[in-house]
């Protein structure tokens, strides 16, 4: 019975070390910078003007933003989302309400693989207040 347990246990252990490899092997990359131009609202941070480097995280569902100049680094929400391969280099793309400006999608179009920013509570107060919606795309410069 022993034996039994332990070979189970084994295999239980392998087959969490297999999947995990898996999953970091298949892992899209994405990593982007650019120069965002005007004030912007990413999860539930405000961001200002600048260039702002983006990287996926150890987990899919977070992105690291950091602030070029200064160095200071936050996580934002992230959704795994395929995207067409429309354009040929990355992309944000930022939903604007009246003057302020969302983040809502990071695009990586060469591999398509992208991710749908998850609104934070400011976004949200800015979707219920105003109902017009302008989408922006921001192409990342070689």
């Amino acid at each position: 019975m022993n034996r039994s347990v332990s070979k189970l246990s084994t295999a239980v252990a392998l087959l969490a070390i297999f999947s995990t490899a898996a999953a970091a092997m298949s892992m899209p990359s994405l990593a982007v910078k650019v120069d965002v131009p005007f004030d912007f609202l990413a999860g539930n941070e405000r961001f200002t003007a600048g260039t702002y480097v983006f990287e996926r995280g150890a987990n899919d569902n977070l992105i690291q933003v950091t602030n070029s100049a200064s160095g200071e680094r936050l996580w934002i929400r992230v959704l795994p989302k395929q995207v067409s391969r429309g354009e040929d280099r990355p992309t944000l793309v930022f939903d604007k309400y009246g003057e302020d400006h969302v983040l809502a999608l990071i695009k990586n179009p060469a591999n398509q693989n992208g991710v749908e920013v998850m609104k934070g509570r400011l976004a949200r107060e800015l979707m219920a207040k105003r109902k017009s919606r302008v989408t922006i795309a921001a192409s990342v410069a070689r």
